[in-house]
């Protein structure tokens, strides 16, 4: 009977040590709040996952088309038009995984210009309007003359 009560008793503690060493109720998790993100050539771009059971250090980072973005640290960089996946997982869990579709267009063009509008030639002593049509540009024109003897400006306001 004291072997009995010995054998189980060896029994229950190696259970108990064998259940102390698992991990349980330690869910790794890896989520992000954007799933897809939209990037211009040059422009930087920081991943923030939110996760459980792991730190943001032990992520790893698996980009699919390399020639489109680098990752550095979490911080995306778009280098070239067209479209990739960055997964980020972990070694404990190969299960715990997330992915982050990244597009890299180039930055739209605008145009700019500057028109100025009334005649091309001066009649001595008559005066010429002439005004200044601004496209995408802020801020005000200055008119001046480059030889006050032969021509001065003045300013009208409309």
């Amino acid at each position: 009977m004291r072997k009995i009560r010995l054998i189980l008793f060896s029994l229950i503690v190696c259970m108990f040590v064998f259940v102390a060493s698992c991990e349980f109720g330690q869910k790794i998790n890896i989520e992000l709040e954007e799933k897809e993100v939209t990037l211009y050539v040059g422009d930087s771009y920081k991943i923030s996952p939110v996760v459980s059971g792991i730190n943001t250090s032990d992520i790893l980072v698996k980009v699919t088309n390399p020639s489109v973005v680098s990752v550095n640290n979490l911080t995306v960089t778009a280098l070239a038009v067209g479209k990739t996946d960055i997964v980020l997982s972990c070694e404990q869990n190969e299960n715990a995984f997330v992915a982050l579709v990244i597009n890299v267009v180039e930055p739209p063009v605008i145009e700019y210009s500057l028109s100025i509008l009334g005649g091309s030639e001066v009649v001595m002593r008559e005066d010429l309007l002439l005004e200044a049509d601004l496209m995408n540009i802020e801020g005000t024109v200055e008119w001046s003359s480059s030889n006050e003897a032969l021509a001065t400006v003045r300013s009208e306001e409309r």
